[in-house]
């Protein structure tokens, strides 16, 4: 908090965002992680600069930005749940699931190991759902869990936490796509009636005729909704 330390973080967060060289970066981002408990919940700008370096071209620097984020969220840090969410805020599980898709073997471990500490905070469970972490950490090489200690307990506790959220976002998937069949079948009904209607109809009563059949429809809809939830609230409230 001293003016000195300020300056010396605001020099190493210039390197990490300005000097594109490898050999300089590396070493800053490394002193950026191992600082990592002292930074507090307000000072979300520095892990904005490491978040973007996820997306670097260099892996090198990919990951120690992976390494370095999770100093940030691991469990010895009394602030990881704040700091989860900065990550999540500056959009890093997109890069970190890239990461895993086309980068640098070497770098996944350490990049499964951020996914998995950040899937320790509820909050973080849907947007990590919906990016497909849990597929990831669910075909990871056996291989990886055996060489990477870490990764032994936390893979696996990590998928269970993840699991029943699948199960809710699988279910939430299922009711809008059969709302929306529903609404589609009864919308073309509509179409079809009033294709049949319209020769002997004049243009006020044709106006009637189609509010008087949204209105239905729309009726008919809540009405599939509300018996939807009704089977399915009692369901989850039994899990």
């Amino acid at each position: 908090s001293s003016p000195a330390a300020k300056a010396v973080v605001d020099e190493l967060l210039r390197v990490i965002k300005e000097l594109d060289a490898t050999k300089l970066r590396v070493p800053a981002i490394k002193s950026i992680g191992s600082l990592a408990r002292s930074f507090s919940a307000k000072q979300s700008r520095v892990i904005g600069p490491l978040v973007a370096r996820l997306g670097n071209t260099d892996q090198d620097v990919a990951m120690e930005a992976a390494i370095a984020l999770k100093n940030f969220v691991s469990t010895g840090n009394y602030l990881c749940s704040e700091h989860s969410k900065s990550i999540i805020e500056f959009e890093g599980v997109p890069l970190l699931m890239k990461l895993l898709n086309s980068g640098d073997k070497k770098t996944h471990p350490h990049v499964l190991a951020l996914i998995c500490y950040l899937a320790q905070h509820d909050s973080n469970s849907n947007v990590l759902i919906k990016a497909g972490a849990l597929t990831a950490l669910q075909t990871i090489d056996p291989k990886v869990n055996i060489e990477y200690t870490e990764l032994e307990t936390l893979v696996p506790r990590t998928i269970s936490k993840l699991q029943p959220y699948l199960t809710v976002e699988q279910q939430q998937t299922e009711s809008s796509t059969g709302i929306i069949q529903f609404i589609t079948e009864q919308s073309k009904a509509v179409v079809d009636t009033i294709g049949g209607a319209i020769p002997p109809l004049k243009t006020t009563r044709i106006q009637l005729f189609l509010k008087a059949k949204c209105m239905e429809l729309a009726l008919m809809s809540v009405y599939y909704l509300k018996k939807r939830l009704v089977i399915e609230e009692p369901a989850q409230k039994l899990r």
